[in-house]
């Protein structure tokens, strides 16, 4: 079980996560830095990330790490931890379903396609589900820039596999 945990945001501002305050954190805290938690007797630390999502209800987190990250380069940078932090799942970036995105992204990809946001959980066909945005582009191919398509996908947190045909995209920068 996962306890006395603490979220660290960009700013190095610190916060305890309790059952009280979770819905809280889900709201404003999903762009942390690091976490910080114990389990059974261990202190545990997961940072050096550009997003980390807390998911009590299945004790894991999901991690977003850096491109820098030598452990998790893209595009296997989005890992499923368990609450001992070993890893439940690493997941690859999807094809995508969307049909608008599929017309109109530049097809072989100008630059790398890959995941850009964690935004929140959703329970669909009876499993919890990790909203996860996916960019693409349509001609400049700066990252998030003019021309960057995202197409947001449910990724199912125990098998790690995107739910067939949920979606919401396109979503233009």
């Amino acid at each position: 079980m996962m306890k006395n945990i603490i979220i660290i945001n960009e700013d190095g501002n610190k916060k305890e996560i309790t059952e009280s305050n979770y819905a809280e954190y889900d709201t404003f805290f999903r762009f942390i830095k690091q976490i910080e938690w114990d389990h059974e007797g261990q202190h545990l630390t997961c940072g050096n990330s550009y997003q980390v999502y807390l998911i009590p209800q299945k004790q894991k987190l999901a991690v977003l790490y850096m491109e820098e990250n030598p452990d998790f380069p893209p595009p296997g940078n989005l890992v499923i931890h368990n609450a001992d932090k070993s890893v439940h799942k690493i997941v690859k970036v999807p094809g995508f379903i969307n049909e608008t995105v599929i017309q109109k992204r530049v097809h072989p990809p100008t630059s790398p396609e890959g995941f850009v946001y964690l935004s929140k959980l959703l329970e669909i066909d009876g499993a919890l589900h990790l909203i996860v945005g996916i960019e693409t582009y349509t001609n400049s191919g700066v990252r998030m820039g003019p021309g960057t398509m995202i197409e947001e996908r449910a990724l199912d947190i125990d098998t790690g596999i995107f739910h067939p045909t949920w979606n919401n995209a396109p979503i233009y920068c």
